[in-house]
């Protein structure tokens, strides 16, 4: 099928295999990002952000964990549980936790990618800021995202979130459990937790949420006990939340906020 510019509207999805010759170079806003054409043949690339899309997976596979938890009690063993209940479970809580420390990361590249890219989401910081996260993006393309984020607020002249304070301080465990498990390392522990670095994650998540129905009392804090729907939703409460004060101390719109009213 042949496309004019008079065609190419802003909800405008470009076919893979259609081009034309055209007399002018436009760009157009799309949904999920722009497309930008050039004069000639048809040529179109999508900027598209997928924070939101992690937090809704997050969000999906912890209330997964949640049904599969049914109302039984904390530490309550496997016994007469099916064995596929116990590893679907696991994979839900474990993909939540994953996709959430993801959200948070996209979040962040996505922030300084759109300084780079001119985005029409950072306007309201003034030309002036927007040039500093633009210079600062090839320089912090390693760091973590909260480190990312405090960054920003540095740069934008705003002030840093404290560190030792919520939500800062809960965020900050939240990635610490998504970075252990997707760098896993075994190590010894017992349910006192003696591992050096399973005590760390005890000592930041102890009594914050309800514990792990599919395992018991004798198994380890990590990678046992704290595998839990209630872990998942923590995780998810405070990682919005960190991100909710962010873009407020920022002053602009969240990109994730269709999410939490029940979108996609």
């Amino acid at each position: 099928m042949g496309l004019t510019v008079a065609q190419l509207e802003p909800r405008f999805r470009v076919p893979g295999s259609t081009s034309e010759a055209i007399t002018v170079a436009k760009s157009i806003s799309a949904e999920g990002g722009s497309y930008h054409v050039r004069a000639g043949t048809v040529r179109a690339q999508l900027w598209s952000p997928y924070a939101h899309r992690h937090l809704w997976a997050a969000k999906h596979f912890a209330a997964e964990a949640a049904e599969l938890e049914g109302d039984r009690q904390p530490l309550s063993g496997i016994d007469g549980v099916d064995d596929g209940v116990v590893e679907r479970h696991r994979a839900c809580v474990g993909a939540s936790l994953i996709l959430n420390g993801a959200f948070l990361d996209s979040l962040a590249n996505e922030l300084f990618r759109s300084a780079v890219d001119h985005k029409k989401a950072v306007e309201p910081l003034g030309s002036d800021a927007i040039e500093k996260l633009a210079a600062a993006w090839t320089r912090i393309p390693r760091e973590g995202p909260l480190v990312k984020l405090q960054k920003a607020l540095k740069l934008t002249g705003n002030d840093k979130l404290d560190g030792k304070a919520s939500p800062y301080k809960e965020a900050n465990a939240a990635v610490a459990l998504r970075n252990r498990l997707v760098h896993y390392e075994p190590e010894w522990t017992d349910a006192e937790v003696r591992g050096e670095r399973s005590l760390k994650l005890f000592d930041a998540l102890e009594g914050l949420f309800p514990l792990n129905p599919f395992t018991s009392p004798g198994n380890a804090f990590f990678p046992h006990k704290c595998i839990s729907a209630g872990c998942a939703r923590w995780a998810i409460d405070h990682t919005v939340a960190f991100a909710d004060e962010f873009f407020g101390r920022m002053g602009l719109e969240r990109p994730y906020a269709n999410v939490l009213a029940g979108g996609k």
